[in-house]
């Protein structure tokens, strides 16, 4: 995948057609054939993005990928963006299960569970970086694509990894260890996000290290936070 400077700045450099997408509305699919369509088109674009960036990958490429015609598309969507929320949706889906299988085990210690949570969110956000990235951008400049209740689902998710870090209160010396869980979850996967989605940029520059090495660090230093002694 390319990652150049220049294409990630011209990612964030709003179109017509994204800013046409808030008055688009999104025509539900009720038929079978129709449910079986918009699967097709989500697969080819999640296809698609394992090698290129979204804002370079064509309608032509998506319907080609998924087996269907440029008209059976425009019958569905009036624009490639008009995808994006479909698109969140389907990761959320994804992201819900992995979280869920992911706080089924309990490490013995906390360093051990942090390492654990870390290792298992770098495979897991790796393997899906080209949707992630799209929805990382996207969202924040047209938060109308996050639907209220996949942003709930969410913050459901991000407490119930830092209550993995809770199971080991023993071992937390912060004096307010909830608060700090959460923050540790926070450091956790804004720190993997930065430097997979964009790791020849600023701030993610500022860790040269190799992934595996990176993550050994990132786990270190936030158990560090975790069991450091209040003076």
């Amino acid at each position: 995948m390319r990652t150049s400077h220049s294409a990630i700045a011209s990612s964030v450099k709003p179109t017509d057609e994204v800013k046409s997408m808030q008055q688009d509305s999104i025509i539900e699919a009720k038929q079978v054939r129709s449910q079986q369509t918009q699967e097709k088109l989500l697969n080819a674009l999640n296809n698609c993005l394992k090698e290129d960036f979204f804002e370079h990958i064509s309608i032509a490429q998506i319907t080609e990928q998924a087996g269907v015609s440029v008209g059976t598309f425009y019958r569905r969507f009036k624009n490639k963006e008009a995808l994006l929320p479909y698109l969140y949706q389907d990761f959320g889906t994804q992201q819900r299960a992995w979280v869920l299988s992911l706080t089924t085990v309990k490490q013995e210690s906390l360093a051990q569970q942090v390492q654990y949570i870390i290792d298992n969110c770098c495979e897991f956000l790796s393997s899906n970086a080209g949707v992630l990235r799209t929805l990382h951008l996207n969202s924040r400049l047209y938060p109308e694509i996050l639907p209220t209740s996949q942003l709930s689902e969410r913050s459901q998710e991000y407490r119930e990894i830092a209550a993995m870090l809770i199971q080991h209160s023993t071992e937390i010396n912060h004096p307010q260890p909830s608060m700090a869980c959460d923050m540790a979850t926070f450091m956790m996967i804004n720190g993997l996000i930065e430097k997979i989605l964009y790791q020849d940029l600023t701030p993610a520059i500022a860790s040269p290290l190799a992934m595996a090495e990176h993550c050994k660090q990132l786990g270190a230093m936030i158990v560090g936070y975790l069991t450091a002694k209040p003076e």
